[in-house]
């Protein structure tokens, strides 16, 4: 057996014996368009498995999908929630819209052309669970910086903002249960070609303003899971979705 298989296995048995995950994410194409294509979902969908597989609460978060053709528009793309104010004992929803008029890739290739669909997802996912967005993040806002204990613990001290929603991208993070550093995804930017993951500051903001995170993170072996193998975890996701349908 090959490493690469052995490794597989090895994750497969992982997700099949970890209880089923508290929060779930799902998304509403109802108001979209061919614009999200199967593929494009695919990668929506690994993006949720992410946040899943760390946030305990019992929740579910519903994410109404829309597309723009908006060549003048200097964005990717844009999300929030639909309630400013905060409230962790009840269902979310929130709205993310996608900019058409730019080069997109939605596949799991670890070099590529264009703007990696699912770290825009993830990124935007974060700002609909609150980052940036929620009255639990702006009572922990001083001038450009954050306050949350658990950010700033990570951080070494509050921690520069680029603008009341971002991180600064300076302002950089390790990916939780390593030593390998990455500008935190939370950060104003998006990188053609590049593809980001969830920092250890990241899902520090996002224990601060509420989420029930544990402190231990996941391994690195998830993070390996949804970038080459990811149709192990996107699998198990969408089997557990069909049983409480």
């Amino acid at each position: 057996m090959s490493h690469r298989t052995k490794l597989l296995a090895v994750l497969a048995s992982t997700l099949v014996s970890t209880p089923a995950l508290a929060l779930d994410i799902s998304f509403d194409y109802s108001l979209a368009d061919s614009f999200f294509s199967a593929e494009r979902r695919d990668a929506m969908e690994r993006a949720a498995l992410l946040y899943e597989s760390y946030i305990l609460d019992d929740l579910n978060v519903v994410v109404t999908m829309s597309s723009r053709y908006e060549q003048d528009r200097n964005y990717l793309a844009e999300a929030g929630p639909t309630a400013y104010y905060a409230n962790f004992q009840n269902d979310w929803s929130g709205t993310m819209t996608f900019n058409e008029s730019y080069e997109w890739y939605s596949g799991t290739a670890d070099s590529f052309n264009g703007y990696d669909f699912f770290s825009v997802t993830l990124h935007e996912l974060g700002h609909i669970l609150g980052i940036g967005t929620v009255n639990t993040w702006d009572a922990l806002l001083t001038g450009d910086y954050f306050n949350g204990t658990y950010a700033s613990g990570v951080y070494g001290g509050p921690v520069p903002l680029a603008d009341y929603a971002h991180w600064l991208p300076d302002a950089i993070s390790t990916l939780p249960g390593t030593d390998t550093w990455q500008e935190p995804l939370l950060n104003p930017y998006a990188s053609y070609g590049t593809r980001m993951y969830l920092t250890a500051l990241d899902l520090a903001g996002l224990r601060d303003i509420g989420w029930d995170i544990p402190v231990v993170p996941e391994p690195e072996t998830l993070y390996m899971l949804l970038s080459g193998l990811g149709i192990v975890g996107l699998v198990a996701r969408r089997q557990r979705t069909r049983a409480a349908a």
